[in-house]
């Protein structure tokens, strides 16, 4: 197993042409979110993106500090009309998201290729 001293947060983006798409690797931690909440706001700050996809499928680990940052995001995409959309939700995060009450607030699919449907209409 991975040291996880050794592991980082490393957020890709990418276009698909019908959404941004947000990779998130390694640990969401209190060191790490803040690369999702900065990742979001740049995301956000240019032209309007419709859609927001935030893979989640290789995280290795999410705490309290990581689910806050995802609640960041969503209200950023709120408040800039942006639909947000997870993806790759599962294990530690999906029981966390179920004890807090967030899986009822987040539009959430097993991969990115689900949501690209609801981000073409």
């Amino acid at each position: 197993m991975d040291d996880p001293e050794e592991m980082v947060c490393v957020v890709s983006m990418s276009v698909d042409g019908r959404a941004w798409i947000v990779q998130v690797h390694g640990f969401m931690d209190f060191r790490h979110a803040a690369l999702l909440r900065e990742q979001v706001d740049a995301v956000l700050r240019g032209a309007h993106v419709p859609v927001l996809i935030v893979d989640l499928s290789t995280v290795a680990f999410c705490d309290s500090s990581g689910l806050s940052a995802l609640v960041y995001a969503l209200r950023r995409c709120r408040n800039a009309s942006t639909h947000l959309i997870l993806t790759g939700v599962r294990g530690t995060q999906e029981r966390w998201m179920t004890i807090t009450g967030l899986s009822r607030i987040f539009d959430r699919r097993p991969h990115v290729t689900d949501a690209l449907p609801a981000a073409a209409g």
